[in-house]
């Protein structure tokens, strides 16, 4: 898929041009925002530009490099990637663009297929970064999920509870546990073998979620146990 890249420059004349130029020497999604719907990006619906390419005297001279630190600043944005813009007469100088977290520089003298190159590659780093990123996120998940029953595992379960515990030991607040036990387990899988058993335990684990309020704590600790904390 392309890219999507914003503009946010002071004149719209200015971000017309740009617009232009790189969509004429790149696949790249590109649109002009104003610094107000950059900001708002995140309360609504609509994705997220892979790179934000911000002139520097937005408004104010070195404008554009606070609105880049509060875009990095938020959930939504601080992810991206961005470039900033710099007028020929602008004094901000380069060292204080990267310094500040920008990933590029550009000018009005750069070229537009070097500039849609530059931003391409921009996009791919982005895009990898956020491959990077989820792989870890999933690993993490993983490692405190029971893949069979799709519920937590001791080690959630247990380092939860002692999160329960100390909470409520701290707010005089109580607490129930309720460990269930599938009788005649054993009987299933002498029977009906392993596959069977695995079937019930997937089938207890769905059950307990479909029927426990939002909140409570399940965690498949055993063979055949689960804990849940009330």
């Amino acid at each position: 898929l392309p890219g999507a890249i914003a503009l946010v420059v002071a004149k719209p004349e200015t971000a017309l041009h740009l617009r232009r130029s790189l969509t004429a020497k790149s696949a790249q999604s590109v649109a002009v925002m104003t610094p107000d719907e950059a900001l708002a990006i995140g309360q609504q619906t609509g994705p997220t530009p892979d790179v934000f390419v911000i002139e520097a005297d937005l408004a104010i001279q070195g404008g554009g490099l606070r609105l880049m630190s509060d875009l990095r600043s938020r959930t939504a944005t601080r992810n991206a990637s961005f470039a900033i813009y710099c007028a020929p007469d602008s004094q901000v100088p380069a060292a204080m663009v990267f310094d500040l977290g920008a990933n590029d520089l550009f000018s009005p003298g750069t070229p537009p297929a070097e500039m849609a190159l530059r931003l391409a590659r921009l996009v791919a780093r982005k895009r990898e970064a956020d491959h990077l990123r989820a792989s870890v996120e999933d690993g993490l998940r993983m490692a405190v999920i029971d893949p069979l029953t799709g519920l937590h595992n001791r080690r959630y379960g247990l380092a939860r509870l002692q999160a329960i515990c100390d909470r409520a030991r701290n707010s005089g607040s109580m607490f129930a546990v309720l460990v269930a036990d599938i009788d005649r387990f054993k009987q299933v899988n002498d029977r009906f073998g392993h596959a069977a058993g695995d079937t019930v335990l997937a089938e207890v684990a769905q059950r307990l979620r479909a029927n426990l309020r939002a909140g409570d704590l399940v965690a498949r600790i055993g063979g055949e146990e689960f804990l849940i904390a009330l």
